[in-house]
């Protein structure tokens, strides 16, 4: 079977097959798109045929191929964690830009909001002037929530001088995130505590800013099937409204007497909701 002819006869969209052909050839998209004469080996077609059934059943081709991509750079993920979302590609750049202070309005008690995808936000909010405002040290990065450590380990590959914890209520989680650490080389700088929100953060007596993408997703809401059916439940899903975590996560900033600021993603349906806790913080 030559990869043109496996193209159109999978039955799936043509981007999600072109992904498939590429790990199972090795290959980058666009040899794959150049080169549709090529054929596949009997064990090639065998996988292929293997990953198009699973396809066409609704799950996402991420657990299929056990990769996604996140800021140029490739994660392990499975059922255990969420699949990492270009939207929160726009959370990094706005932790990035908060801590570089040429690059980003610095001051306290001030939110910056930016959308970072359709319907989704960024919302960055600082309770004092700047993260490094007493002195030249970086705060440690708290990625509430981490997942498959997508946050975590880019922000560790961004910024080789700050120091990160990452933390999840899920133990299958943090596995899948301690290994993508190492695979890229951060694991000694990421610590990975097991916990909800911030409790495993109470004891923490050094500056630090939260990071998180946490579940907001109202639970009465339709999802396509690939999500419902396949991702976690708990890495989605934020209560009747999708605030549940949210409201709980800024009321632990808010009692935690080092926290220097968060920096969420959200629904822009539930900006308000989100600045009025935060500004109680002020």
């Amino acid at each position: 079977m030559r990869i043109e002819q496996g193209v159109k006869q999978s039955g799936i969209a043509t981007e999600d097959c072109e992904v498939l052909l590429v790990h199972i050839l090795h290959k980058d998209r666009s040899w794959i798109l150049a080169h549709p004469e090529h054929a596949l080996t009997s064990d090639q077609q065998q996988l292929f045929a293997e990953w198009i059934t699973r396809r066409s059943g609704g799950e996402p081709v991420a657990y299929i191929t056990g990769e996604k991509e996140f800021y140029g750079r490739m994660f392990d993920v499975d059922p255990r964690v969420l699949i990492p979302r270009p939207s929160t590609e726009g959370l990094i750049d706005l932790t990035l830009e908060i801590l570089h202070p040429s690059q980003s309005p610095r001051s306290a008690n001030t939110f910056h909001c930016r959308f970072i995808d359709s319907e989704i936000i960024g919302i960055a909010h600082l309770f004092v002037r700047s993260p490094t405002s007493s002195g030249s040290v970086q705060p440690i990065l708290i990625d509430v929530g981490s997942g498959s450590g997508c946050i975590a380990v880019t922000l560790a590959c961004e910024r080789p001088d700050v120091n990160i914890i990452a933390t999840d209520i899920s133990h299958d989680a943090l596995i899948v995130a301690q290994k993508n650490a190492q695979k890229h080389g951060v694991d000694r700088r990421i610590d990975f505590r097991q916990g909800s929100l911030l409790d495993p953060m109470m004891d923490l007596d050094m500056p630090f800013l939260i990071i998180s993408n946490p579940p907001y997703i109202p639970d009465d809401e339709n999802v396509s099937p690939d999500i419902k059916n396949y991702e976690p439940h708990g890495a989605l899903f934020g209560g009747n409204a999708g605030t549940y975590i949210l409201k709980n996560l800024i009321k632990k900033a808010q009692k935690h007497p080092f926290c220097l600021g968060i920096i969420i993603e959200c629904r822009h349906d539930q900006k308000e909701f989100a600045m009025d806790k935060l500004s109680q913080m002020e």
